[in-house]
């Protein structure tokens, strides 16, 4: 935030241009810096480095390994430079977490390139997935729009994003169940599998197996003086 790059020709050089062409440059910007995801990160300082035991980045270093952050962290932190631009914005739970609920977003443009995913299908990640059970954005009043530097994208409301709603299984966040594409499936977390980039927790995905139904009942024998209804097989008789 005080390096050379910021005060020269950074993200603060700006001729006469529209509150949303700022807004997008300065996203463009923060996306483009190279910041890591991590999980349990929450603080906007993880992010800018604007504490007094920030470690500068060494000659060779990846900028992801010295700064990131959550959802949270990373839309504190894009709130606080667009405020620094005279832009208001403010951090906002776009998805409050309910117990019981999880969800599941596409995200093609993760802000870190290192975490493909966390959920596995037949053994393989499934690539730009990751379910969470709340989430945070920026909200640009002027712009009426939310902007979200973890997903890499902007939307008037997240559900646009979403693409699988969970429900635990037996009340347990370790195991949930959902539909995609008409098939209901099960997402397990796995015990044995240490956290990945990220600190994501591993999740396999399996479809639940579909029950055929019954047959149909076996018509009456011929001669047997019962007649096939939808409730079952009846013997005629006569009206009392």
């Amino acid at each position: 935030m005080r390096g050379q790059q910021v005060n020269e020709g950074g993200f603060f050089y700006t001729p006469r241009i529209s509150t949303r062409d700022m807004v997008d440059r300065l996203f463009g910007f923060f996306l483009g810096m190279g910041l890591g995801y991590d999980i349990g990160l929450g603080g906007p300082q993880s992010v800018l480095g604007n504490y007094a035991e920030a470690i500068g980045l060494r000659p060779g270093a990846n900028m992801r390994d010295y700064f990131g952050g959550n959802c949270i962290g990373l839309a504190r932190a894009f709130a606080i430079v667009l405020d620094e631009a005279d832009i208001p914005a403010e951090a906002v739970e776009v998805r409050r977490q309910r117990a019981g609920k999880a969800f599941v977003v596409n995200c093609p443009n993760f802000i870190d390139d290192q975490v493909r995913g966390h959920i596995y299908r037949s053994d393989a990640v499934w690539d730009r997935h990751y379910l969470f059970m709340n989430h945070t954005a920026v909200w640009v009043p002027a712009l009426r729009r939310y902007y979200d530097p973890m997903a890499g994208t902007t939307y008037n409301n997240l559900s646009e994003k979403i693409v699988m709603e969970l429900d635990s299984v037996g009340g347990s966040e370790n195991v949930w169940t959902g539909w995609y594409q008409g098939r209901r499936y099960t997402l397990t977390r796995r015990m044995d599998v240490a956290p990945g980039p990220g600190q994501f927790s591993r999740y396999d995905m399996e479809a639940v197996p579909i029950t055929p139904p019954p047959p149909p009942p076996a018509p009456p024998p011929p001669g047997s003086g019962l007649m096939a209804t939808p409730l079952g097989n009846f013997k005629p008789s006569d009206r009392a």
